[in-house]
């Protein structure tokens, strides 16, 4: 699918190359993701009722949290030097191999001992078990995330985004039926035995043996700040859900909380591909041609408006119908914090982006810089308003927290790396999705909406054909990229 070159030209030499077949495959994966992730919490939510929902809500925050330390440190140092051939592959994998599944097996010894003070300190003993079962997850999901990012390092998108689907997969159909037969525990339990199974058809797992240890001292230097952009990160991500647990007195508040999070988060999971890829490949053309780079930024953002802004825009003006949708009358009340969350995730995708390519320049500190500020705006603002506004308070803070790290993010970038911002594409594709957004409000029913949206998906395309948004060149990437015209890499 991706051939020798991860770049290609877009249009013309002054346009940006984008990442034409990395793109395409990692974003059908993190579609995937999303699709399982809907399987799993509308079968579960449904089944488990709010209150336990809710617990299986907070454990998988929890669980998100240790795992992007795992996904986005020693992985992604592993993917920028294996994308700049520093050093041999084989001893890439065995040292950061020692180091990732190390600090996964410390992070579950720690997670199993805080289990009962995490329950207290949420006001519910109940959370103890399923937190302790959680723990056993994260040495086989370490392994996991070194082998994806030695995969990306070499540019190898296409084997990447299938080790992402079985993931999905195995996870979609472990949690789901095991949440079915053994309620709370066994959902957990899927998730425990899902990134084993993906891990171990890894043919990278085999090359241990063939590497030789070397210093640490390269890897763990650079993954430090990556450690403390992903730690930002994902308490941002969670720490809204933890506040409404903790401050609001309905129990069941979490459990629509939880869904309104999983709806939102769309735009957010479906940029995570993209900006695993952007890392390894900014650091690949920053040093030798740095002009390459900047028109590369402009291609991921470009990609990301087409993608995302849409997508954002009919989840807020769909916010009820989509909740009935997927979780069913009695999470109604999902719906005004899911119209605020919408909107913050769909902003926090684009900080995603920008974290990633300053990463990959070798400037990960701004970026920390920029999620830390947005996680103190979240905080800040959410327990003033929480005690007040409930669930819409906190979903607030949450927008205000993605648009500080935003603009943050956009000037650190733009004065290492100047771009020029797409904003012709931002101004078509605005305008196209308030026409699809206006349909997108006034489809009632499951019926409507099901044949409706894509329809209104038929409907954002053409618009931006007959703005020339989209154009030949377009359509030419994209049969370039077609799994029949490509080796798989």
């Amino acid at each position: 699918m991706a051939g020798s070159e991860d770049i290609q030209v877009l249009r013309t030499t002054d346009h940006p190359p984008p990442l034409a077949g990395g793109a395409l495959a990692v974003t059908a994966a993190s579609a995937l993701f999303v699709l399982a992730g809907y399987i799993i919490n509308v079968v579960l939510g449904r089944a488990l009722g709010p209150v336990d929902y809710g617990l299986f809500g907070v454990v998988i925050g929890l669980m998100t949290v240790v795992n992007a330390l795992q996904t986005s440190a020693v992985p992604q140092a592993i993917a920028k030097f294996a994308a700049e051939h520093r050093y041999d592959p084989g001893d890439l994998l065995l040292t950061g191999g020692l180091l990732q599944v190390g600090s996964g097996i410390a992070l579950a010894i720690v997670l199993f001992l805080l289990a009962d003070p995490i329950a207290t300190l949420l006001h519910d003993g109940e959370l103890a078990a399923p937190l302790r079962l959680a723990a056993l997850a994260f040495p086989s999901y370490a392994l996991f995330a070194l082998l994806l990012g030695l995969e990306g390092g070499h540019g190898r998108y296409v084997r990447q985004a299938l080790m992402m689907s079985l993931y999905s997969v195995a996870k979609a159909v472990l949690a789901v039926s095991l949440g079915l037969l053994f309620s709370l525990l066994g959902a957990i339990a899927g998730y425990v035995v899902a990134p084993a199974v993906a891990a171990l058809t890894s043919s990278e797992i085999l090359r241990f043996r063939q590497g030789r240890l070397m210093s640490l001292g390269p890897i763990a230097s650079y993954s430090i700040p990556l450690l403390s952009l992903a730690a930002v990160s994902i308490a941002y991500l969670n720490l809204d859900l933890f506040l409404v647990k903790s401050l609001v007195a309905d129990p069941a508040s979490a459990g629509y909380y939880t869904a309104a999070q999983n709806i939102a988060r769309v735009p957010y999971y479906l940029s995570t591909g993209l900006a695993a890829i952007l890392l390894p490949a900014v650091a690949r053309v920053a040093t030798s041609d740095p002009r390459r780079a900047r028109l590369m930024v402009g291609d991921a953002l470009r990609f990301g408006v087409l993608l995302l802004l849409p997508i954002a825009v009919v989840l807020v003006a769909g916010a009820r119908e989509a909740v009935q949708l997927l979780y069913g009358e009695r999470y109604v009340s999902a719906t005004g914090p899911l119209m605020l969350l919408s909107a913050a995730m769909g902003v926090f995708a684009f900080f995603s982006f920008l974290s990633s390519l300053l990463a990959g320049i070798g400037r990960p500190s701004h970026a920390v810089l920029a999620a830390a500020a947005g996680l103190v705006t979240t905080a800040a603002i959410a327990v003033v308003l929480i005690p007040a506004s409930a669930m819409q308070g906190a979903a607030l803070a949450t927008l205000a927290g993605a648009v500080t790290a935003l603009l943050l993010a956009l000037a650190a970038t733009s004065r290492a790396l100047p771009f020029e911002v797409p904003w012709l594409t931002l101004a078509r594709v605005g305008i196209a999705s308030a026409v699809v957004g206006m349909i997108a409000e006034n489809l009632n029913g499951a019926a409507a909406v099901l044949l409706g949206l894509p329809l209104v998906g038929l409907l954002y395309v053409g618009m931006l054909i007959v703005t020339r948004e989209l154009g030949p060149d377009d359509w030419q990437r994209l049969r370039e990229v077609l799994p029949a015209r490509r080796s798989l890499r």
